[in-house]
């Protein structure tokens, strides 16, 4: 199991310049009740302007929530919505990002942005990639029980023909690719290898998503064979991908994926219970706080939906809070955000699968 990579949250986990307004909001079809989802945004910002009026002065207040307006009145924005968004906004950073899974609403305002949910909608839960192999059509979806979508691929052959075309007579890669099936094996074994190659260095490196193969019953041997990709799972969908609906290809694969990452939560929830028995993690808040200061965390669990109003310091010690206040944030997105920055791996669970009620898990490096 990969753990989510910090380059992808880089800006956002940085040092901020304060205040940070992190705003989540559940959004509803575009046809008939976008309306309904200005209220809710313009509800949530009221409650930003009022965390930020205790703080700070009406005008400043105004120029930070400017950009936040000018996303409300953005028609085009809201008439393509997501199951959700997520909005970040500070003195020098907005970012705007359409998630594919429900989140609750929530507007905080501190002194770093509030990630958690972020992370939860970015890590392995319910998320994965279906890789579609035909000679013809080389194609990439992502995406989780919900929706699949087909991914921009860069540097990654599209057909066999593009594959094999460096080095290789023209009018013979010409006939495999127009007429019909004639490759050699030697012709599929080089096409998969460019593909595989392709893949891992360009695109699944970076999002360390599981991958399942779809393709006909004969490419799986060989392709799972000569594939150096750690994220390919062994099991995939033997059906010809040019043959299958998009809705069609969802089910199939999330019958592959489902059992997957229930095994990986309870591989992990398993280690840490050796580890606590060892006295090589701990559910202690304050514990794992000071743990995370030093990068001694390698695998954190922090509960979804807890919040403990607080901030750490620069050795990990914690000063409680109330998080209702500008420069106060949930304590364990913060022990969340510092083990992300030193390459330790975080998962956010439901309270119902956390091992423990502080809401906080770790299994410390050794």
């Amino acid at each position: 199991m990969r753990p989510l990579s910090a380059e992808y949250f880089q800006e956002l986990l940085a040092d901020q310049t304060p205040p940070c307004v992190s705003l989540y909001m559940p959004t509803l079809p575009a046809r008939p009740p976008a309306s309904e989802n200005l209220r809710r945004f313009d509800s949530l910002l009221e409650g930003a302007s009022q965390q930020l009026k205790k703080v700070f002065s009406q005008h400043d207040t105004t120029s930070l929530l400017s950009k936040f307006h000018d996303l409300r009145d953005d028609d085009l924005f809201w008439s393509q919505p997501a199951a959700s968004i997520a909005v970040f906004g500070s003195p020098t950073v907005f970012q705007v990002h359409k998630l594919h899974r429900p989140v609750s609403e929530y507007v905080e305002v501190a002194d770093s942005f509030h990630l958690k949910p972020l992370i939860r909608a970015h890590q392995f839960t319910g998320r994965f990639e279906v890789l579609c192999l035909t000679q013809r059509n080389v194609r990439l979806l992502h995406g989780n029980q919900d929706k699949l979508e087909v991914a921009n691929l860069r540097n990654v052959p599209h057909s066999i023909q593009e594959a094999l075309a460096e080095g290789t007579d023209q009018h013979r890669i010409g006939d495999i690719s127009s007429g019909p099936v004639s490759a050699n094996n030697t012709d599929l074994e080089r096409f998969f290898r460019e593909v595989d190659k392709a893949l891992w260095a360009d695109h699944s490196r970076q999002s360390g998503l599981p991958i399942i193969l779809c393709a006909v019953a004969e490419y799986h041997k060989p392709f799972q064979t000569i594939s150096k990709n750690p994220n390919l799972l062994e099991e995939g969908i033997k059906l010809n991908p040019d043959a299958l609906s998009m809705d069609r290809l969802k089910e199939e694969a999330w019958k592959i994926i489902e059992p997957y990452y229930r095994r990986q939560i309870d591989r992990v929830l398993e280690e840490f219970g050796r580890a606590r028995a060892k006295q090589q993690g701990s559910e202690d808040v304050n514990e794992v706080a000071q743990a995370a200061a030093f990068a001694r965390v390698g695998t954190l669990l922090v509960d979804a939906d807890k919040h403990i109003g607080g901030r750490l310091d620069a050795t990990g010690r914690v000063e409680y809070g109330d998080i209702s206040e500008a420069d106060i944030d949930d304590l364990l997105d913060d022990i969340a955000e510092r083990v992300m920055k030193t390459g330790g791996q975080v998962l956010v669970m439901p309270a119902e699968q956390m091992p423990s009620d502080t809401g906080v898990a770790a299994i410390y490096r050794f």
